[in-house]
């Protein structure tokens, strides 16, 4: 029989599409067995076949029936010919047929008569192997038995993907924990390269201020407290931004069920909140299906957020809850002063994203309100801040309600 094996850029993208899938060499292919097994249950043939076939090999990924070569040289197979023609192949009678009759798999007492084959074609019509059916005696497909063959075809190649956005994600996801691994090494460089030199700037320029503060005059002695101040914001900064590295980098996807109702006077205590505040919880706090870290972190910066900027001289803070559509609706309100206009916009330019990087707020007031707004967009949900001068503070995180926590 002629080599079927096509020299050409589209055989090269046909094969790099076929290894995409990483499907060849991969131990969880049983998943297409029934599939296989169905095929044959409905042609009424011994055996059938799922087979991919790469430059030179055609491999068997899953069968029915009794075969025991799951890898055999692409020259020569009976599906070579159907990948090579991409169209459903159908020969009753192979040792009757010009193009099969002298194949070694049919000559002889025992070999193959029946053929039909499907091609594993993807959407962008390259053909990975097929699915086939074969018997030892000829015979005849009806019509619904084909196209039967053909909708189970349609079936593997869905699965097919599948698997493919599988393989993707873990690809990613491997290469996601190794740059993780990274930069929480190199952050742990910065900053303990960075905090000690600005430590000792501060201490070096507090001596000086001490040592000389009654031979300087104001302005010489102004300059030197802002190095002190300046140190000190830089030190802070750098605590905060390894805070923040650790904070996403080891940001925990591992879903579970949370009581908030526990949950929330649980981080209440830990933030030893002074005995003069007042705490309130209103409405139905749920069970949620989020990651827990991720929730404590959010509601332990906001409500700190709303005792430390409280100058109230009855301070309250309220933690309101209500289910809003298909939304977790989280409310942190605090009665102080509330938060200039100005910076109540540049806060919410950071929860929207459109916040450079660079910007001096985040140096000025923090990482904490970055943090808390990534792992919020990790989740999937989002945080609004709204303020007026001498009314308060609140701010809104929504999440999206969970179906997999109502299945379960």
């Amino acid at each position: 029989m002629t080599n079927l094996v096509l020299e050409s850029e589209v055989e090269k993208k046909r094969i790099e599409t076929l290894y995409s899938y990483h499907l060849i060499g991969d131990e969880a292919n049983k998943q297409f067995d029934s599939l296989v097994h169905l095929a044959a249950s409905i042609c009424n043939t011994p055996l059938a076949l799922l087979n991919l076939i790469d430059a030179t090999t055609q491999w068997t990924i899953s069968y029915f029936g009794n075969f025991y070569d799951t890898s055999v040289p692409r020259e020569g197979s009976l599906c070579n010919h159907t990948v090579a023609f991409p169209k459903p192949l159908v020969v009753n009678d192979l040792s009757k047929d010009i193009r099969f009759k002298l194949n070694k798999n049919v000559v002889g007492e025992d070999g193959v008569r029946f053929y039909a084959g499907i091609p594993l074609l993807t959407e962008e019509g390259y053909a990975l192997g097929t699915l086939c059916v074969v018997d030892t005696v000829a015979r005849k497909l009806d019509s619904s038995q084909l196209e039967a063959l053909e909708t189970i075809t349609s079936q593997i190649m869905k699965l097919f993907k599948f698997h493919k956005q599988i393989s993707e994600l873990e690809d990613k996801q491997n290469l996601l924990e190794q740059n993780i691994n990274n930069l929480e090494e190199y952050t742990g460089f910065i900053s303990h390269d960075l905090r000690n030199p600005f430590r000792n700037i501060e201490l070096i320029t507090e001596l000086l201020f001490d040592k000389h503060k009654d031979f300087l005059d104001e302005e010489s002695l102004g300059y030197l407290q802002d190095i002190i101040t300046e140190s000190q914001e830089s030190r802070r900064f750098i605590v905060d931004l390894l805070k923040y590295s650790k904070s996403i980098n080891t940001f925990n996807g591992d879903f579970e069920l949370v009581f908030m109702e526990i949950l929330m006077p649980n981080i209440i205590d830990r933030l030893s909140i002074p005995a003069h505040f007042t705490i309130e919880m209103v409405g139905n706090f749920p069970e949620i299906y989020y990651p827990k870290m991720a929730l404590t972190h959010i509601f332990s910066n906001l409500i700190e957020n709303a005792r430390k900027y409280n100058d109230s001289d009855n301070p309250t803070i309220k933690i309101i809850y209500e289910e809003v559509a298909d939304q977790h609706i989280f409310k942190v309100f605090d009665n102080g002063s509330g938060i200039d206009v100005r910076l109540k916009n540049i806060i919410n330019q950071l929860f929207l994203g459109d916040l450079q990087s660079n910007s001096k707020f985040i140096k000025s007031i923090g990482l904490g309100l970055a943090i808390v707004n990534k792992l919020a967009h990790l989740m999937g949900g989002s945080i609004v801040l709204e303020s007026e001068i001498g009314q308060g503070t609140q701010f809104t995180f929504s999440l999206p309600i969970n179906t997999i926590q109502e299945d379960d």
